[in-house]
């Protein structure tokens, strides 16, 4: 008898839906189905019989089903041509009275079964896939579809199975013709239901570690390999299988998307054998640095955010499935929990800082080796990578504590280090590898540039293997040039020129150079208190004490011109006549102004140096002192300066050299 079928029901079993190429055939075919018709149509309507072509891309154009190429035999219409528009793509061939053999167009619903007209090449070979095809099974796993038994077409092995249609159980058996106990039962929803596809199947016996009534998965369908059968026996690309884009017309192909296979006995406490004997099993580390939001150098630390990446291979288990897009391959967080996953501890932070799980993580799977293609215990076709590798990666924000040498400050450069132990096991079972360390935010920051130089060290010093990642923060001098160095030296030519004043405005003189001195105190005051206490001083801390010693020699000569100015002073050495210094000052007479200022103003008088009065030659020497003293230490300053920058610079182009060359 023929079957009900959808009308893409014969491509799961490898044919193709008939159409005829002239009159003869058309007539042939009418004459050989027409017997079957009412059964065919479900005693519902003329329409009983599929034809392989439909008129879906283009209105009007009816296409063969699997070329889309134009029919060329256009057929014998009812009532002249198809009448159901857009709604009714596909055709189907009619019966009765004044219709016999003609066709008409009709809706392509699924739910729409007839017979179909099924056409092959070749003998399609049949492929039983499941539990119940294991070594040593009783069942056959390849078939032909054969002669019909119980008025349905059945499946016969290639040596000693069938599957056969059982009217009286109304379900499909699979049976054994060697081991004759040896059977299993597929009852469909529909007696019209066939057992192509995933189906499920009840064990009769013991057959391959099942008991009977035990109930198993198993697959039938005409695909090739590398191809994967949907649950209703449609074939696709292996390759299309869980890949986020549904290609099965029952979504099948998104459903079953295990990733990983977990052998009995597996421990996920246990770390996983080492890929060569008697060494310890690589942990790749990957630390990809995005940005530095806060170096504290009052606190001696730094906060930075990084993805933390770690890759290691589980030789323990099975994978499935895996796209070279590793976004593809992430596994669920149940599958997560039942696996073994390295701890890592943030060695030099600020807190007590572990790797984790927690939400934002990712755990994904990486294609490595020869991949073979096979069947899962739920019999799905999958490709299996026995020398894939395992990926973790989680972002963290931490903040390290940094031992920062300030002697060279503002000059100077911090090398910081961030240093991760592996303690899951002991570094002779686990060795932490660095593979990729990168900085990918901003090279210039708020304060600092980030160097080129990133130093990459590994040890075991702990007893647990460690790798410490080195990287230099390079001071950025400019804002302390504009707000503190030139400010200063402002300050300190404040005060030198008030030796240009006239000596007699001692007042003058002193209120602009102490003046000076209490807003330089003031500024060193400020800057000792945003920076860390330090045993040594830095080079800012030289600088200011030497600003503020150089105000002090003004004042100190400004003393010396106003003591001086006096010369008939006198302070008696004893006696009762002792007259008090200040008491002297008021009444001893001074030098006249004008004399004084005219003769310090005459050009010649620096070719008569000895002939001028002793507080102008202290007032002179002290312009030249102080300017000496002032060119002298900033010559020696900056070059002590500029030479450790210098420094810097030509040790990171060494660097970058030798990364190059690498």
């Amino acid at each position: 008898m023929p079957a009900w079928l959808q009308w893409l029901d014969a491509h799961k079993v490898g044919g193709e839906i008939g159409i005829p190429i002239d009159d003869a055939e058309n007539t042939r075919m009418f004459t050989e189905t027409v017997g079957w018709a009412e059964h065919c149509s479900s005693y519902l309507g003329s329409a009983y019989l599929w034809l392989g072509a439909q008129d879906g891309n283009v209105e009007g154009r009816w296409e063969y089903f699997e070329s889309n190429k134009t029919i060329t035999y256009q057929g014998r219409w009812r009532g002249g041509g198809p009448s159901g528009g857009t709604v009714e793509n596909c055709l189907v061939m009619m019966y009765g009275p004044g219709i016999n053999g003609l066709w008409s167009d009709f809706a392509c619903f699924d739910s729409h079964k007839k017979c179909m007209f099924c056409e092959f090449k070749n003998y399609t070979t049949m492929y039983l896939k499941g539990p119940l095809t294991c070594k040593n099974s009783p069942f056959n796993n390849r078939y032909i579809l054969h002669r019909s038994v119980n008025d349905r077409p059945s499946l016969t092995g290639y040596r000693h199975s069938d599957i056969i249609w059982n009217n009286e159980t109304q379900a499909w058996k699979l049976a054994s013709k060697k081991t004759l106990s040896a059977s299993a039962l597929h009852i469909p929803d529909s007696p019209s239901d066939y057992p192509f596809g995933t189906k499920t199947w009840e064990v009769e016996s013991q057959i391959c570690g099942y008991n009977p009534g035990e109930k198993v998965h198993l697959t039938i369908s005409a695909c090739f390999p590398g191809e994967y059968t949907c649950d209703d026996g449609s074939c696709i690309d292996l390759r299309k299988k869980c890949d986020l884009r549904v290609d099965c017309p029952d979504n099948s192909d998104e459903t079953k998307c295990t990733l990983l296979s977990i052998p009995i006995g597996y421990s996920n406490s246990i770390p996983p054998p080492p890929l060569v004997q008697s060494e310890p099993l690589p942990v790749n580390i990957s630390v990809f640095i995005s940005s530095f939001p806060e170096i504290k150098t009052e606190d001696l630390s730094f906060e930075t955010n990084f993805k933390l990446l770690l890759m290691w291979q589980d030789t323990r288990l099975k994978f499935f499935d895996l796209k070279n897009e590793r976004s593809l391959n992430m596994l669920t967080p149940e599958e997560v929990q039942k696996i073994w996953f390295p701890e890592i501890f943030f060695y030099n932070d600020n807190g007590n800082l572990y790797s984790n799980l927690e939400k934002g993580s990712r755990v994904e799977l990486i294609a490595r080796g020869t991949a073979v293609q096979g069947v899962s215990d739920n019999s799905d076709e999958v490709t299996i990578f026995s020398e894939g590798a395992v990926a973790m990666s989680q972002r963290y924000n931490v903040l390290y504590s940094c031992d920062f040498d300030l002697l060279m400050f503002p000059f100077d450069a911090q090398d910081c280090h961030m240093t991760f132990e592996l303690t899951s096991a002991a570094a002779t079972y686990l060795m932490l590898r660095p593979d990729n360390i990168t900085y990918i935010g901003r090279k210039d920051l708020v304060e600092y540039t980030i160097s080129e130089f990133i130093d990459v060290n590994s040890s075991i010093e702990s007893g647990y293997s460690q790798v410490t990642l080195g990287v230099r923060f390079e001071r950025r001098f400019g804002f302390y040039i504009l707000t503190l160095y030139i400010p200063t030296v402002l300050l300190a030519a404040i005060a030198y020129f008030s030796l240009l004043f006239s000596p007699d405005e001692f007042e003058s003189r002193m209120n602009v150079a102490i003046t000076a001195m209490l807003v330089l105190a003031a500024l060193f005051t400020q800057t000792s208190n945003s920076l860390p206490k330090t045993s040594y001083l830095k080079l800012i801390d030289i600088w200011l004490f030497f600003s503020i010693v150089i105000i002090f020699l003004v004042v100190f000569f400004q003393t010396l011109v106003e003591y001086f100015s006096y010369p008939s002073l006198l302070i008696p050495s004893g006696g009762d006549n002792k007259i008090h210094v200040l008491e002297a000052m008021k009444t001893a007479p001074r030098i006249p102004k004008s004399t004084v200022w005219s003769r310090l103003r005459t050009p010649s008088c620096f070719g008569k140096f000895k002939e001028l009065p002793r507080h102008i030659k202290i007032y002179l020497a002290g312009r030249v002192i102080i300017a000496l003293c002032y060119l002298i230490f900033n010559i020696v300053y900056w070059g002590i300066a500029f030479k450790h920058v210098s420094e810097l610079r030509r040790r990171d182009d060494r660097f970058l050299r030798q990364e190059t060359d690498k």
